[in-house]
């Protein structure tokens, strides 16, 4: 029996990383899982030279930890070919975490949160950090389509509000990644703020 790789699963892995082909997993909650402590060997592997790209992926998309996946947040599916779209009423990859996002409060510690990470560079895909102003990253968070229909204005208002003056949200306080992720419900949210900042990044 092949077992799988997340160090606290001792069940029979069924498949293999789709970006690197080398750790196994049994299911996509264990993937999720170890993706904060695979993705620095994942990105070692899939850079080396003469690594060949996915050239069966359509444009527009990139192989991401969990499969093929678009800047706009839709998935691609290699058997089938047929792709699907995130949902526009709840945060990225709701429906595979479980999320929904309902409470303003919550979804402004979100976006405080992904911000953070931006900015310190400390993500997946990035190129180093970033200087951008936390009002301009709103602005490509709106145009992203993550957030949910009720989202208005004054919204953005107690966004910007709860980055000065609540304890957590505020930008002023330095909170480190692994602080983050203990602040989250479940680890495997991380691997979804990254998602998100790839998307928000990307937009506009």
């Amino acid at each position: 029996m092949v077992q799988c790789s997340e160090g606290d699963c001792s069940t029979e892995a069924t498949h293999r990383c789709s970006r690197c082909k080398e750790r196994v997993y049994c299911s996509a909650e264990c993937q999720a899982k170890d993706w904060p402590t695979h993705k620095t060997q994942c990105k070692k592997v899939t850079t080396q030279p003469g690594a060949q790209p996915n050239s069966s992926l359509p444009p527009g998309y990139m192989m991401g930890p969990l499969g093929p996946m678009s800047m706009l947040g839709s998935t691609y599916n290699l058997a089938t070919g047929l792709s699907t779209p995130a949902s526009s009423n709840a945060l990225f990859f709701s429906e595979m975490f479980g999320y929904k996002a309902e409470c303003p409060e919550r979804i402004y510690s979100e976006i405080v949160d992904t911000y953070r990470i931006f900015r310190s560079g400390d993500y997946l895909q990035a190129t180093g950090p970033s200087s951008m102003p936390f009002e301009e990253y709103v602005t490509k968070v709106e145009k992203s389509g993550i957030l949910p229909g009720w989202w208005k204005e004054e919204n953005r208002d107690g966004l910007l509000k709860f980055s000065k003056e609540d304890e957590w949200g505020n930008l002023e306080r330095q909170v480190t990644k692994e602080e983050i992720k203990n602040h989250l419900d479940k680890p495997a949210y991380m691997l979804t703020y990254e998602m998100m900042i790839e998307r928000i990044k990307n937009s506009g």
